[in-house]
């Protein structure tokens, strides 16, 4: 949507929030990825996948019609839960439900159609914009939305994924349960909240001083230094709360494996720069 942006400044006259537009995106669509799919281990794949699109499908409904700038920087917040959402749980669900010597074909074709939106979808929204308004970029992303909730509702499995919350207990050796409680109840108090909140902060803090440092404020602010410092403390603080935590929600053995897959974070990266 990088291009509508100019035009959607310009039409609420707000040229110095147009850095917003995608720091408020990126930092919700970053920051809130592990939640998915830690949600989705516990409920299941597909209420989750179902949600994250009714999320994406409103809040682009929300920026279609919105009236103010504060009004479509808060869309685009939100609207960042769902893509992040939607982007996580595809990958997730494919990973579920194709046999792992198939997997990489799957992959690659994700892989084709996401490159190809990324190479044409910047040219297409600034042909909407001048042919339709820039309203009718997100508009018409919501019947295709729903189409896929519709799709989803009857192909995906109701038992797809993990389904902690109706999991069988856990016995220890004399026949009693190794925890107290629902299997509902242990899932949502064993889900590594403090974790997810920290990382959300140690996301925002480095969103924050990427976008703000040259570009709204100097790189010696006040505010873009405390960003950074506050990036490194609560990053260390991630890693300690991570490495105690029973069901983490950035399993660090992941990242510190015999062959971690750093081509693919670095692929990543490399794509959210971009």
């Amino acid at each position: 949507m990088a291009s509508s942006h100019p035009v959607i400044t310009s039409y609420f006259d707000a040229a110095e929030s147009a850095s917003w537009l995608t720091t408020s995106f990126m930092i919700t669509n970053t920051g809130f990825q592990p939640l998915w799919g830690r949600l989705s281990d516990t409920v299941g794949r597909k209420s989750v996948y179902l949600l994250v699109l009714a999320i994406f499908a409103g809040t682009n409904l929300w920026c279609a019609l919105c009236g103010s700038i504060t009004s479509f920087i808060a869309a685009r917040a939100v609207c960042g839960l769902g893509a992040g959402g939607t982007m996580s749980m595809g990958l997730v669900m494919l990973n579920d439900l194709v046999y792992v010597e198939y997997r990489g074909i799957y992959i690659s074709h994700v892989n084709l159609a996401f490159g190809l939106g990324s190479a044409c979808g910047a040219a297409f929204d600034g042909l909407l914009c001048d042919k339709l308004g820039w309203r009718w970029s997100f508009g018409l992303q919501v019947p295709v939305l729903v189409l896929c909730m519709i799709l989803a509702v009857f192909t995906v499995p109701n038992s797809l994924g993990p389904v902690l919350m109706s999991a069988p207990k856990i016995k220890r050796e004399d026949g009693e349960d190794a925890e107290e409680g629902s299997p509902a109840w242990l899932a949502v108090k064993n889900c590594d909240s403090l974790g997810l909140l920290v990382l959300i902060a140690t996301v925002t803090c480095l969103i924050l001083f990427l976008n703000l440092g040259g570009n709204i404020l100097p790189w010696s602010h006040w505010i873009v230094i405390l960003c950074i410092v506050l990036f490194i403390v609560l990053g260390i603080t991630l890693l300690y709360i991570e490495k105690r935590a029973k069901q983490p929600v950035m399993p660090l053995h992941l990242l510190m494996s015999e062959f971690p897959n750093f081509s693919s974070l670095g692929q990543s990266g490399m794509l959210k720069l971009i």
